[in-house]
């Protein structure tokens, strides 16, 4: 009886650490700096990174639920890069390959935001490579955007 119970006990304990194990590797934050590394093309080709993008784009987001999101890719006549403000909130996971869910809200800058339809709204992920990704434009055949955690500011 006692071997029973020793190993039912090991058991479960074996269970809760790959479980802790899991759960660990989910991100509890994406504040700070997350800077765009990569784009790929939805209809196939060879993935555009670094210089070859053309254009530079960051999210950062804040304590409190706040974000920004500033970028190049918009022409201005200031020539300078064009900064939106919004709000941000964590939404429950859709699959295993989405580690983490945000739903941006646009406030300021609306030309910034990219999806597919005319909301103030962007749907990003954290992948399991721990990317932020913003893959809004795949469904009308555009760019996944890939950002990775900035170490500046």
């Amino acid at each position: 009886m006692k071997k029973v119970l020793l190993a039912l006990i090991m058991a479960m304990t074996s269970f809760g650490m790959i479980s802790c194990d899991k759960e660990e590797n989910v991100p509890t934050s994406v504040n700070g700096p997350w800077e765009l590394v990569k784009l790929v093309d939805a209809r196939g080709g060879d993935p555009i990174v670094g210089q070859d993008i053309g254009f530079t784009e960051k999210y950062e987001f804040f304590a409190g639920g706040g974000f920004a999101k500033t970028s190049t890719r918009i022409d201005t006549d200031a020539g300078q890069p064009i900064r939106a403000l919004g709000k941000f909130t964590i939404i429950p996971n859709t699959s295993e390959e989405q580690l983490l869910n945000l739903r941006l809200v646009f406030e300021t800058k609306p030309e910034l935001i990219v999806n597919c339809n005319s909301t103030t709204e962007e749907r990003l992920f954290i992948n399991t490579d721990y990317q932020l990704v913003n893959d809004s434009w795949l469904r009308c055949d555009g760019e996944i955007f890939i950002y990775e955690r900035s170490a500046t500011r």
